[in-house]
């Protein structure tokens, strides 16, 4: 069912970054698939509990991995997708964050290129399952790759905006976005 039902279709919209304004791809919402999977989750549960689980237990317990993996994997492609649109945010429209970041904006550049070929690929499947587990060679993987880089990133960014405020300690009461304004 998974494989080819309509309803277990991601939500993805084209969009454009705010920094760079070109198009990509984003996951809109999980709210459908969510329902889907503790529909589904209830429904292996019940199955389980039945006198005939036996006969199909192989089944019940492969839905129930696959389930598990594409909960894993969207819980993880949120968190990589919510880093990855504040960060390009930044790099993208800030050339003066770039030059003073520069090795932090080469491992974005490279996270940047990933992370759009995968919703491009993700945008063309649209399917949870086929998407996130079946045709995603390791996709937890590269998430949890591109998680780590963006953590990287961040605290970087971070170091830089506490030493500005560290120079000037009115900085302190502005917002990291307020702030990068100004320093740009």
């Amino acid at each position: 069912m998974w494989e080819h039902d309509i309803k277990t279709d991601l939500e993805i919209e084209k969009t454009h970054t705010k920094g760079s304004n070109d198009d990509c791809y984003k996951i809109k919402s999980t709210e459908n698939i969510i329902t889907l999977i503790e529909e589904h989750s209830g429904d292996l549960a019940k199955h389980k509990s039945s006198p005939f689980y036996k006969q199909f237990d192989d089944k019940i317990d492969m839905w129930e991995n696959n389930i598990a993996k594409i909960t894993e994997t969207l819980e993880i492609l949120m968190v990589v997708q919510e880093r990855w649109q504040y960060l390009e945010s930044i790099f993208g429209g800030q050339a003066h964050i770039q030059k003073q970041l520069a090795q932090e904006y080469s491992i974005f550049k490279s996270v940047d290129l990933t992370f759009r070929t995968e919703m491009t690929r993700i945008h063309k499947v649209k399917n949870a399952y086929r998407s996130l587990v079946e045709d995603a060679r390791d996709f937890i993987g590269i998430l949890n790759k591109l998680n780590l880089d963006l953590e990287i990133v961040q605290k970087k960014l971070n170091d830089l905006l506490s030493a500005k405020r560290a120079n000037f300690p009115r900085f302190y009461f502005l917002s990291n976005e307020d702030l990068l304004e100004i320093i740009g």
